[in-house]
């Protein structure tokens, strides 16, 4: 046999991101024939794609259809535990006798033990498979690998492990993402073109990041301007797989939760035909529109018509948690759709985005608004040093601890061969980096390649080698930024974060002009929230706030009222 590596990981081989992965690797030395330079082991994350399709090629006779497979990855984590150290190289050097031709180590026979405690960055996605039949699979996946190099002429002695790793649980002391959804205003045609009126749906949801298991409560509102009756109104909660391989792409659509909002809606009354004369009377009014708006905007903002629904627990295989990456998108979506009676008549629809994550450890029970929160925390207490239990009579390496300061985490998309697997390569990009100056462009890049754009601007507002390009920044660079994000759910806190570094680094310099960039720049759900959280900045609101209102449609004028008033109100003391 030689040499066998055995990896052992604490908690059944899981961890969860943002916390510890213990465990040790056991080697088995039975020969004295064994050598090696170095001992490398190494936590690694990846993440795979698989695309395939069929596609006619050739020309004539010799037109055929021919079934293509490509093949994407990318290196998501590497953290080296440095076994090398003098401190812990029990297994190559206190052990071993030296073979000077080579420039390797003879092993002795015996066990030898090296534990090992990395501190993992909270900003890992979680392991995941998902496959769809005869178009290809996506997958995240860890390992530890342990290489043994200069063990052999064409190949060295080697052991991996996989390892289950959870996302981050969702933060509770994080502020709330709501939305409140511009109401959807559809004509209602009866027989594809008889024009029966029109109907108008919104909601709104007070924090659009949930956890799984957690009951959450959303409130909906509808107006029947037609002389057809609305039957219900339903909602879908979908989950949205894609995946991406060279430049095509795959997506899978999966039900997840069905829910039904008609009862609390027909109590109200809101959902009754109107006759021919009443329609004449509401088309008469111009105004009608805009206090409609202001209507269905009280409804959701009160609760006035609510209804509960359950994020599908932990114990589902089904549901994942939101991603967003150049290679693998979860997405999430809360779709409301009104029916009407009758044939051929159109079903207004809208859609609400949803953040899953994982929940915590302990449960509590309270609520946040209108949304009643039924989510586990887990108080954070330091983690004691970990303790390896003894093995057998191995000789046992001090723990080898890494915290996540030393990981490197994001990577570039590689592309493999038609009907082949690429090779993966890490590339240290924050090495190169560290080398360049502080730049806009140097931001952008790191995002591009990250696994959290917010943890890159953070780490950038915090470093005073920064503080020049965030006092320089322009409306459109400001833009640019938020262009960059991969997940929509961080875009108004990285918002709020430039925003304060400009205001602070140039003196208050931070203007309307830099609201209107970040709305333009910005998805279309996210622009009140925005919104909301840059007024307090704008040292120029009081003259120029109708820049921004220009902006805006007539609902996110009504969403975002309160905080002009209360910025100007501020602005004034």
């Amino acid at each position: 046999m030689g040499i066998e590596f055995q990896i052992v990981l604490e908690g059944n081989g899981a961890a969860v991101a943002g916390e510890h992965l213990q465990g040790y690797v056991i080697a088995l030395v039975d020969s004295s024939e064994v050598k090696g330079s170095s001992l490398d082991v190494s936590f690694q994350g990846l993440e795979r794609t698989q695309v395939e399709f069929d596609e006619w090629e050739g020309t004539g006779d010799n037109r055929h259809m021919r079934h293509r497979t490509l093949t994407s990855s990318r290196s998501i984590l590497q953290i080296k535990i440095p076994t090398d150290d003098q401190t812990t190289s029990s297994f190559l050097a206190r052990n071993s006798s030296s073979d000077g031709d080579k420039g390797n180590s003879i092993i002795a026979s015996g066990k030898y033990q090296i534990p090992f405690d990395l501190e993992l960055p909270d900003s890992l996605p979680g392991s995941m498979y998902h496959s769809k039949p005869d178009q290809g699979h996506c997958e995240i996946r860890y390992s530890i690998n342990v290489i043994l190099k200069g063990s052999g002429v064409l190949w060295n002695y080697h052991k991996e492990e996989s390892v289950v790793v959870k996302s981050r649980r969702l933060p509770i002391n994080e502020d709330p993402i709501p939305y409140d959804a511009p109401p959807v205003n559809e004509a209602v045609t009866a027989w594809c073109c008889w024009n029966a009126g029109s109907v108008s749906l919104g909601a709104r949801l007070d924090d659009t990041k949930v956890a799984k298991g957690q009951t959450c409560q959303i409130n909906v509102s509808c107006r029947n301007y037609s002389s057809v009756e609305i039957t219900s109104v339903q909602a879908v909660l979908m989950q949205e797989i894609q995946w991406r391989a060279h430049s095509n792409t795959t997506h899978d659509r999966q039900l997840l939760v069905s829910l039904d909002f008609t009862k609390p809606l027909l109590l109200e009354g809101t959902l009754t035909a109107h006759s021919k004369e009443e329609l004449r009377q509401a088309r008469a009014q111009p105004d009608k529109i805009v206090s409609e708006l202001a209507d269905i905007y009280r409804d959701i903002t009160s609760g006035k018509h609510s209804a509960s629904f359950e994020i599908p627990r932990e114990s589902s295989s089904l549901v994942l948690c939101t991603y967003s990456s150049p290679l693998v998108t979860i997405r999430h979506k809360l779709q409301l759709q009104i029916t009407t009676a009758g044939c051929c008549i159109g079903q207004p629809n809208l859609t609400i985005p949803l953040l899953i994550g994982e929940a915590g450890a302990a449960t509590n029970i309270g609520s946040q608004g209108n949304t009643t929160i039924d989510i586990k925390v887990e108080e954070e207490k330091p983690p004691a040093p970990y303790v390896p239990p003894s093995y057998e009579d191995a000789i046992q390496a001090p723990v080898i601890y890494v915290p996540s300061s030393q990981a490197h985490t994001g990577g570039i998309k590689v592309d493999g061969n038609d009907n082949g697997e690429p090779d993966i390569v890490f590339q240290d990009l924050t090495a190169s980096n560290n080398n360049e100056k502080p730049s806009l462009e140097l931001l952008l890049k790191e995002m591009a390649h990250s696994l959290a754009d917010w943890d890159i601007v953070q780490s950038k507002a915090r470093d005073s080698a920064w503080d020049s390009i965030f006092a320089s920044l322009e409306p459109a660079q400001l833009g640019q930024i938020l262009k960059q994000v991969e997940l929509d759910f961080d875009q108004p806190k990285i918002a709020e974060c430039v925003a304060r570094q400009k205001a602070e680094l140039s003196g208050g310099q931070f203007t309307c002009a830099f609201v209107v960039a970040a709305v333009q720049s910005t998805k279309e759900w996210n622009r009140a929230t925005v919104v909301e959280k840059l007024l307090p900045f704008c040292s120029d609101l009081a003259q120029n706030q109708q820049l921004i209102l220009q902006q805006l449609t007539d609902w996110e004028k009504l969403v975002t009222e309160r905080a002009f008033t209360n910025a100007l109100q501020q602005k004034q003391l």
